[in-house]
């Protein structure tokens, strides 16, 4: 829909989730669901869909970033080999970006971006989820 709201246009129809439009605005790249590993890509003037990965694994499905030439990913599938993959409108390939040893990627929402012009990435790491119990004494209220 435009800014003001009107000109409403379905484009997915087989379901759609943590979309986000390319930087040409020519394309709508999604998940399909929570529980759902993989990304797909339609065009916003309409068309059908492609599956293009496998990954963002399940609970990543925000967890990518388009920028003009691929997207960037997590990936922890492969033993060893976990980290972020960048896949190649070019080729139609992924390799791996930069390794990640210990750090998981922040599940939940939208949480890995890059600059307009795709020199600085934004991501999350998160390295333990942590709970302190403390027992503070003398208190006084």
């Amino acid at each position: 829909m435009t800014a003001q709201g009107d000109n409403v246009t379905q484009i997915t129809y087989k379901g759609g989730f943590t979309p986000l439009s390319s930087p040409d605005g020519k394309y709508l790249y999604y998940a399909k669901g929570r529980d759902i590993p993989g990304l797909w890509r339609v065009p916003v003037d309409g068309g059908e869909e492609v599956k293009l990965l496998d990954g963002p694994p399940v609970g990543g499905w925000g967890y990518y970033a388009i920028t003009k030439d691929g997207i960037y990913y997590p990936d922890a599938s492969i033993p060893g080999k976990g980290g972020f993959y960048y896949y190649s409108f070019a080729t139609q390939t992924s390799s791996l970006a930069m390794a990640v040893d210990h750090e998981q990627p922040c599940s939940g929402a939208p949480s890995l971006g890059f600059s307009p012009d795709g020199h600085n990435m934004l991501m999350c790491l998160q390295d333990q989820a942590l709970v302190y119990i403390m027992l503070v004494e003398n208190v006084r209220l």
